[in-house]
């Protein structure tokens, strides 16, 4: 279908040079409606142009405030986090007197971009929307910035409130005037915020948040306080001034009961404004949580309090007298009796202190000589007249105590002693491997001990000594191997000190020898004997040996005549066979004084006249150069056989002196009772 432009559309019949028919005749009629009907296309083809253009307006209006709703959210996420100048960066300013834009946002730039692609008929309607879209999106923007800064100020406040409840937390809770000062700077500061519910929220907060972090720091300090205090609200009766009433501080406070209510101007204590605090600005519902919490941190603090104090009493006076220090927690007075009461609490620290003192003092000691200590006790003795009596004699008589801890440490050790306290002389012990070394180590400790004026030197350390002993005994080493420390300690050792070094040595050795006599008790024991009869301990087939004949048996023999009835290389044997070397030569000697031997004080001559030749043969090095000695081995072997042998002896001669005098006591006893004569004619002690 052709279509009418509407300009011709619009035209009516041309009356001018065209034909004129009337109109009463029936082509003028004709012409006539045809004319309107033209007509009516035109109007009805521009209704809907128009309905086109408003559609096309709509959807180009939605898509602006599209735009428009897509430029605050970038204006917004843009913004400082107060939101300052959100308002103004979309919409502008407008003067409020003439409503004139002063300037304009990013609303005006949009709007002018959306401008023309509206269409031509509908742009004037829309620029007169202009100004009240821009009062609508305006009073939008303005909410969306006021809600940004609420959010700010609230953001910003909290944590104001952590950084301050946090400090509170941390402080003294007795100190009420600076918890006042940062409650009242917090309260300042909240009524400074513009929203005046967020403000109202913010104190009751406020409130509550600081009352419990003043708790929390009572809980950190004493949670036994603060869990009384949440339980009733209600001032604490243990105060720091009762501990030093209980321990005996001369300087306890003595402030009457009714001065405790207040000072005398009514003004409440620390003890009594935090039990308002707790009292008016906790909750119900929020004291007993904070109750269970003061009770948990008091639970755990008297288990640390415990462990502490158990460790503090064993570890500390000991650990304080070898280092002079002690890193871990010393215990107050308060936390003793916290923990044990007031009587037991102030009698178990006063033994504590007494032991630190007595520590400290030894620790102070470990370089003085005797002398020096000495006069150190002298002038320590409390003085006539003295202002602090008790306390000169307290003083002195932990000196005087540490004093005789430290004698009697050097007295039973004297080269353990000077090893410890002298780190050099420690790292020379600890560095034992050539003849030069062990040298060293022993002049040291010896120099060591004449600087600290110790009577009885003692060169080695009591370690020392019993380290060569077990090496000595041991039977899983290669006999080259264990005599090879005492070798080189009898060198390096000046020889008016060798006596006093084979004599540790040798009480070194005696609990050893004990235990390997009975070890080696139980082995021959059990072991056939030699021609092929059963253990000693079985009952049954053949004679069995006598109790003499174990004992022997039992001891070690050296050489041909060394060892209980070992003699000319045999049990029971005869004098013909040369002893194989000196030292062998010793017990030859010694079984030919035996034999000899008529009374038991004959015997204990000839065990005495043994040990001395074993003592000279040990200290004078007599094995060293004995040619029946032709190895290390055979060197290593013999001393440590003399040094047994000297042990052994040294014990019995002990015995039979003892058994002597027991005897010589029975006898004159007797003697006295039935008569000199009678007595000599029917007793007697017989051979021993």
């Amino acid at each position: 279908m052709a279509t009418i432009p509407l300009s011709i559309a619009r035209r009516r019949l041309d009356a001018g040079n065209a034909v004129q028919y009337s109109q009463g005749s029936p082509v003028g009629g004709a012409m006539q409606g045809l004319g309107d009907q033209l007509s009516a296309v035109a109007e009805r083809y521009q209704q809907m142009k128009d309905q086109q253009e408003v559609f096309d307006a709509e959807l180009a209006r939605r898509r602006f405030n599209g735009r428009i709703a897509q430029a605050e959210d970038e204006a917004a996420a843009n913004a400082p986090p107060d939101g300052a100048g959100l308002y103004e960066a979309m919409y502008g300013q407008v003067d409020p007197r003439n409503g004139q834009v002063v300037k304009p946002g990013l609303f005006d730039t949009l709007f002018d971009d959306a401008l023309p692609g509206l269409p031509e008929s509908q742009r004037a309607n829309f620029a007169r929307q202009k100004e009240a879209m821009r009062a609508v999106g305006a009073r939008r923007m303005a909410r969306r910035q006021l809600q940004r800064r609420d959010d700010y100020e609230l953001t910003e406040w909290t944590k104001v409130d952590n950084i301050s409840t946090s400090s509170i937390a941390q402080s003294d809770p007795n100190d009420t005037a600076n918890f006042e000062v940062i409650r009242q700077n917090g309260f300042d500061l909240i009524s400074k915020i513009g929203n005046p519910l967020i403000r109202q929220t913010a104190e009751l907060a406020w409130r509550s948040n600081t009352a419990k972090a003043l708790v929390q720091a009572m809980i950190a300090q004493d949670p036994k306080r603060a869990a009384e205090m949440l339980g009733t609200a209600q001032v604490g009766v243990r105060t720091k001034d009762d501990m030093a009433e209980a321990i005996g501080d001369p300087h306890a406070n003595t402030t009457s009961s009714a001065a405790s209510k207040g000072d005398r101007l009514g003004k409440p204590t620390p003890e009594e404004r935090v039990a308002q605090i707790v009292r008016d600005d906790i909750s119900a519902a929020d004291r007993p949580a904070l109750a269970d919490q003061a009770r948990a941190a008091d639970a755990a603090r008297q288990i640390e309090t415990r462990t502490s104090l158990g460790l503090a009493e064993q570890n500390a006076p000991a650990i304080i007298s070898d280092t002079g220090t002690y890193s871990g927690l010393m215990p107050t007075p308060e936390q003793f009796v916290a923990l044990y009461g007031a009587p037991e609490g102030v009698r178990r620290f006063q033994a504590f202190n007494r032991a630190i003192d007595v520590s400290r003092q030894f620790y102070s000691m470990r370089g003085m000589s005797n002398e020096t200590v000495q006069t150190k006790i002298r002038d320590a003795a409390p003085k006539e007249g003295s202002t602090k009596l008790e306390e000169d004699k307290a003083h002195h008589e932990a000196i005087a105590t540490a004093a005789e801890l430290t004698f009697k440490a050097r007295q039973d050790d004297p080269g353990g002693y000077v090893r410890k306290i002298f780190a050099t002389l420690d790292a020379a012990w600890n560095n034992l491997s050539k003849p030069e070394d062990y040298q060293a180590a022993i002049i040291g400790s010896i120099a060591a001990q004449q600087q600290l004026g110790l009577e009885k030197i003692q060169p080695l350390p009591n370690s020392v000594a019993e380290g060569i002993a077990d090496t000595l005994r041991d039977q899983n080493r290669p006999s080259q191997e264990t005599g090879v420390a005492l070798r080189n300690v009898l060198i390096a050792t000046p020889p008016e000190q060798r006596p006093a070094v084979l004599d540790h040595l040798l009480r070194a050795s005696v609990s050893g020898v004990a235990d390997n006599m009975a070890a080696r008790s139980r082995q021959v024991m059990e072991e056939p004997l030699a021609d092929g009869r059963e253990p000693l301990n079985q009952r049954g087939g053949g004679q069995a040996l006598g109790l003499s004949d174990i004992a022997n048996r039992i001891v070690p023999t050296y050489g041909n005549y060394g060892g209980p009835g070992w003699t000319g290389g045999a049990w029971r044997g005869d004098f013909k066979m040369p002893p194989a070397d000196i030292q062998d030569g010793f017990y030859k000697q010694h079984d030919t004084d035996y034999r000899d031997a008529i009374t038991l004080d004959d015997k204990i001559a000839a065990d005495k006249k043994l040990v001395v030749s074993l003592r000279a043969y040990l200290k004078n090095g007599v094995y060293l150069k004995d040619p029946g000695l032709g190895t290390d081995r055979a060197r290593d072997e013999a001393v440590r056989y003399a040094m047994n042998a000297t042990i052994v002896f040294e014990r019995k001669i002990a015995a039979y002196v003892a058994i002597r005098d027991e005897a010589q006591k029975a006898y004159d006893d007797a003697q006295s009772a039935v008569g000199r004569a009678h007595f000599e004619n029917t007793m007697s002690f017989g051979d021993w």
